[in-house]
């Protein structure tokens, strides 16, 4: 048979025996059937009956039946299938209706998610299942809600129940909920994800991508450095504070979107310590007390003398899956302070044959975790094989530093997928699949199949290249033994010329009998027995566990050492390197003391007053070790407090300090296991002897010479100063000042002076030393002329005049050409030639700077338009300006008549040539009013006149009035004359009137009129005591605008 005994249920086993052919039956069914039984009792019992047991083998050494017997039964004869059958019937019946009457589900009435269906009864009846409606709900007790918005859906399953020949069934009704929206399933998928060891962070993450009802998972990280969107962790540095990370995931569902945070506590990393022992995990034996884990420890950094753990009791136990444990391994991760303890769920002792273990064995291998390698966590139970997979062997693993996350591998027999029983005939393959936690895992894939089996490979990295050394259990590479061979892709499968054979026949070429269940690890540094790689091998038919040493993975050679002292019995397992810390935790040996070293180094030991030291501190451990913390460095008052970086810290001390002498100390503090300590320097500060000599200073510019003509920059000039302290002693340069165009000294910036303005500039510099020597000022004289001329051109009929002009470094010349033409120096105006539609002209000042070129151009026709400031006074003589357009090219020439009407009154008119297509006139006082201003073109030769017409309405001027007194204080009956003036544009005739006011009284009021001057004056009566206003208030003319005076107080007294 080759499955197991269901555990934990009573079962009827029949044995027959025809001639030579067995039967073997399990509750009435036929199970197994052997033709070839030829052996007898006697033949196994030395000729004799000696061997007849219930419930043990018949072969003495097999171990015995964990289980009871209620009943035995041996008959004269071989039952006949019948009679099997009948026998059993009673007994599966009552077991058939004892597993429907207990079989139940619960919470059927409400379903929205999948069911789990039993598939056995408590009396060991097998029970499958049936549906109504599988696209509800399937056999296996997969369940799709009907969509939302619809009917909840009613489903019938139903149990058949089997034991032996008697089968009954049971219906159950099943109410399956219709589905909820998809804004509700993205809400309730975001705040239900789960991230394992979000409140721990020590490695890279597994980010959900999908949550539970289905939604599309993206996540974001308020720190990327710390947490990436896709998990990728970077701890914080060894001494600093944990980090915090808030994760935010977002679902979608159905075009909906909802977000949750997720807050993610990361811890620095943890010390770093030298590697000065072993641990060794591993399992004893075939039998139920070997099939669990055991630790040894070795005897200080000897990787062959070992002593076991915990009293040599195992350490581990299974209460999973087949409750067997074998061929353990142990792993760091890479971050140093976890550690993953995986191992075979199998069970040989238990009974399970080698055959059944291959083919009903276990797709499950068993995880722990801990921190210490003393205190482990509750086991996982993990499936990691495909359906097809017979077996799950010897699981190992090794961190992939290039995708992030855990490569585990592991043994499996594959069948087809057309033989579910796993009935055929096929051999073991190396699988793998990735995971960053041990908990999650990637879909299997095939890691090596080369045609013929092979099984417990084992991994190493030594540079960038992947050793791996797997049994090849067929003799494919010469014999049955360990290969070694080499990769630098560990995800590479095999056959593939990315894994190379380095050697075969490792056991056999080292002298040992038939092994397997390699582990190979590197000699840690001081190792008593040198440098070099250990393989450990299962020499299963001899030695049991041994080692096999080689100086080199590159260019192996394997040997045996000559002499070794294991733990007792150990069988495939894993040594793994560890600190003294950890060593001591495995062992209980009391942990030394972790001193420091503070090493104190000044790059100077005197120096002058003013200048600046450095310190630099190490501090080292006494094991080696990493070293974090703060350390204190003091000088007199001097004192500040620096971190370490890598055990080290530098500090300038200040320049501040006085002359005389110093013992500077650093003072470690101390930190975690390592203790404080401290180291001191001496230093001396001495006074520097007198600088005398002031510093000189160089001048430059940039462009280093005039870029235009006579010796004038046509572009920005940025002048820069080298100031030099000379002498003996220097004190060195202390500042740098400039002055620009006589202006304030002022700190030189680090660019230098930038001058952009047009003309010519004096920049001035200075400098000053340390002992306070001013340097004679330099100068530099620079000339700037960035703004090309102006240029102007007048058309008159088809002759052009020129004119220019530059503010700067003046007018040099003037260009013109015909066309497109050559330019040709401009002396007199120039009239076109009757094909020529237009002129160009441009103007070049002395720094050789030019203007645009412009053009002037003749028109067939023309417009006008007509330019007059938007308001007018009868004070104001107004210009208009009027412009006269042609044809592209052409610029009109002649005259201009401009008339002002009001109403069908004229009242001027002006005419003016044209210049540049454009006239202008001055226009003589206006009446106020309305008026009408007509510009006509007369026209030329070669352009047709036009006109144009703008109103205006003509305001008043402005006067001022202003009261003056002949005096501002006077007595009683004293004579006070006030005069008034009235200002404005225009003369000021017609009337003012002159009040006096005694506070808010108005005293006495008079009207005057003005002189053709515009004046009038007027004596004050007599006035008593007090302080009185005098103002006066202009009635306007037919020209001026009415006006008041300000007030001009009187003090009578």
């Amino acid at each position: 048979k080759s499955s197991n005994l269901a555990r934990d249920v009573w079962k009827r086993v029949t044995y027959t025996q025809t001639g030579t052919t067995g039967i073997l039956y399990e509750d009435g069914v036929e199970v197994a059937r052997n033709a070839n039984v030829t052996l007898t009792p006697g033949s196994i019992g030395g000729g004799v009956t000696a061997a007849n047991y219930i419930g043990r083998s018949v072969y003495t050494a097999d171990a015995y039946l964990k289980g009871n017997v209620r009943d035995f039964a041996i008959y004269n004869r071989a039952l006949t299938p019948s009679q099997v059958a009948a026998g059993a019937a009673a007994a599966n019946q009552a077991a058939v209706d004892a597993d429907k009457s207990a079989l139940a589900l619960t919470g059927v009435d409400a379903v929205t998610a999948d069911l789990t269906l039993p598939t056995t009864g408590t009396q060991g009846s097998t029970i499958a299942w049936s549906s109504s409606d599988p696209a509800v709900v399937t056999g296996s007790g997969k369940v799709t809600r009907p969509a939302f918005g619809g009917p909840d859906a009613t489903v019938t399953l139903t149990a058949t129940l089997t034991k032996g020949g008697v089968s009954t069934t049971k219906a159950f009704t099943v109410t399956v909920l219709a589905d909820i929206a998809p804004g509700a399933k993205a809400t309730y998928d975001a705040e239900h994800l789960t991230v394992t060891n979000l409140d721990d962070v020590r490695g890279n993450l597994t980010l959900p991508a999908t949550g539970p009802r289905g939604s599309a998972i993206t996540w974001t990280s308020s720190s990327a450095a710390v947490i990436t969107a896709t998990g990728d962790a970077t701890r914080p540095a060894y001494g600093q504070d944990a980090a915090t990370v808030t994760l935010t995931a977002t679902a979608t569902n159905g075009g909906e979107q909802a977000s949750h945070a997720y807050t993610a506590t990361v811890p620095a990393l943890p010390r770093t310590a030298p590697k000065t022992g072993y641990v060794f995990s591993y399992f004893t034996g075939d039998s139920l007390a070997g099939e669990k884990i055991y630790f040894a420890a070795s005897r200080g950094n000897n990787a062959l003398a070992w002593d076991e753990l915990n009293g040599g009791a195992a350490a581990l136990t299974s209460t999973l899956g087949s409750k067997g444990l074998r061929d353990p391994f142990l792993i760091r991760s890479p971050e140093g302070d976890k550690f993953f303890l995986i191992a075979t769920d199998l069970s040989i002792g238990g009974g399970t044959s080698w055959d059944a273990s291959q083919r009903s064995g276990s797709q499950y291998i068993e995880v722990w975790e801990s921190e210490d390698l003393v205190h482990w966590s509750a086991q996982r139970h993990v499936r990691v094989s495909p359906s097809t997979a017979g077996n799950t062997w010897a699981p190992e693993a090794y961190y992939d530093e290039e995708i992030g996350a855990y490569v585990v591998f592991w043994a499996s027999k594959l069948y087809a997928a057309s033989d579910p029983d796993h009935t055929g005939s096929t051999y073991n393959r190396m699988m793998y699949a990735t995971t960053r936690d041990f908990v999650t895992f990637t879909e299997p894939q095939v890691w090596q199949d080369p045609g013929k089996s092979v099984i417990d490979s084992t991994v190493l990295k030594d540079g960038d290249t992947y050793y791996r050394f797997t049994k090849d259990e067929a003799a494919a590479s010469g014999c049955t033994d360990i290969i070694q061979e080499r990769s630098t892709d560990l995800l590479a499968t095999s056959p593939s010329s990315a894994w190379s054979l380095q050697a075969n026949c490792i056991g056999k070429n080292a002298g040992t009998g038939g092994v397997e269940g390699p582990t190979i690890f590197k000699a840690n540094p001081g190792d008593v027995n040198g440098s070099g790689f250990y393989l450990f091998v299962d020499e299963y038919g001899g030695r049991g566990y041994i080692p096999l040493k080689s100086p080199s993975l590159a260019n192996p050679a394997w040997t045996l050492p000559a002499s070794w002292d294991l733990p007792t019995h150990p069988r495939h397992g894993t040594v793994a390197n560890v600190s003294a810390s950890e060593w001591n935790q495995l062992t209980g040996a009391a942990p030394a003391a972790v001193t420091s070293s503070v090493s104190l180094a000044l790059s100077e030991s005197s120096v002058e007053l003013g200048s600046t030291v450095h310190a630099d501190v190490t501090v080292a451990a006494s094991d080696g070790g990493e070293v974090a913390g703060d350390v204190t460095i003091t000088a007199g008052d001097f004192s500040t407090t620096v971190t370490l970086v890598d055990g080290a810290a530098g500090v300038d001390l200040p320049a501040t300090l006085a002359a005389g002498s110093y013992t500077v100390r650093a003072a470690y503090a101390g930190y975690d296991v390592v203790g404080a300590g401290s180291d001191t320097a001496e230093l001396t500060v001495v006074a520097p002897p007198a600088d005398t000599v002031a510093p000189a200073v160089v001048l430059s510019t940039a462009p280093a010479a005039p870029d235009g003509l006579g010796g004038w920059w046509t572009s920005a000039v940025t002048v820069t100063a080298v100031a030099t302290d000379s002498g003996t002693p220097v004190s060195g340069v202390a500042s740098v000042e400039a002055s620009v165009d006589g202006g304030a000294w002022a700190p030189l910036a680090a660019g230098g002076v930038k001058v952009s303005a047009d003309g010519t500039h004096v920049v001035r510099v200075r400098a000053t030393d340390v002992a306070g020597n001013v340097s004679t000022p330099v100068t530099a004289d620079v000339r700037v002329d960035r703004t090309a001329p102006t240029a102007k051109a007048a058309v008159s009929g088809r002759t052009v005049t020129l004119t220019g002009s530059d503010a700067t470094s003046g007018l040099a010349r003037l260009e013109y050409r015909v066309g497109s033409g050559a330019w040709t120096a401009y002396a007199s105006p120039v009239t076109l030639p009757k094909q020529a539609a237009s002129l160009g002209y441009r103007a070049v000042d002395k720094a050789g700077n030019a203007s645009a070129a412009a053009s002037v151009a003749v028109a067939s026709s023309s417009a006008v338009s007509v330019g007059l400031p938007a308001s007018l006074t009868t004070a104001s003589t107004a210009r208009v300006t009027v412009a006269v357009t042609a044809g592209t090219g052409v610029t009109p020439t002649g005259k201009v008549t401009v008339k002002v009407t009001q109403g069908s009154k004229v009242l001027t008119t002006k005419t003016a040539t044209l210049s540049g297509g454009k006239a202008s006139v001055t226009l003589p006082r206006l009446p106020a009013g309305k008026v009408s201003v007509v510009a006509t073109y007369a026209g030329s030769t070669a352009v047709l006149g036009s006109s144009a017409t703008v109103t205006r309405t003509v305001a008043k001027a402005r006067a001022s009035a202003k009261v003056t007194l002949n005096r501002t204080t006077a007595r009683p009956n004293q004579k006070v004359v006030a005069t008034v003036a009235v200002s404005g544009p225009l003369k000021a005739t017609g009337k003012v009137t002159v009040t006096i006011r005694k506070g808010s009284h108005t005293f006495a009021t008079k009207t005057l009129t003005l002189s053709s001057s515009g004046r009038a004056s007027i004596t004050l009566p007599a006035l008593a005591s007090g302080t009185y206003t005098v103002s006066a208030a202009y009635a306007g003319s037919a020209t001026l605008g009415p006006a008041t005076s300000k007030a001009v107080s009187l003090r009578v007294r």
